[in-house]
């Protein structure tokens, strides 16, 4: 009965900060347009599965429709900003506090620091 009071208690704990760390993340791309994601699955049903052709296609029309600079979810809460305009691309790479995703860490260990 304990682990079972335990055990709700955590998972209580863990859905009550996902939904939290949802609406702050929701705060954010308000600010942003794109498509609007499904609650568990984001915009991933919108690209292709296994086509990296296609999802570039998916990402050229994302742009023509929402505009240069878009916000996109992915699973969970997972999330991406994706900028390409001039202004904010020159913002972001000005920036003192810029966070890379993890794949950079992964990606840092042939490429080094100078392009990343």
């Amino acid at each position: 009965m304990l682990l079972f009071v335990f055990l709700a208690t955590v998972a209580f704990w863990a859905v009550l900060r996902m939904y939290r760390e949802r609406q702050r993340l929701l705060k954010i791309a308000s600010r942003f347009d794109g498509p609007k994601p499904h609650w568990l699955l984001g915009n991933l049903p919108l690209f292709p599965a296994n086509d990296i052709p296609g999802i570039f296609e998916m990402m050229v029309k994302l742009h023509e429709q929402y505009g240069q600079d878009l916000f996109n979810w992915g699973l969970l809460n997972d999330h991406m900003v994706i900028v390409s305009s001039a202004t904010n691309v020159e913002k972001v790479a000005m920036a003192k506090k810029t966070e890379k995703s993890q794949i950079y860490e992964f990606i840092e260990l042939w490429l080094g620091k100078g392009l990343l």
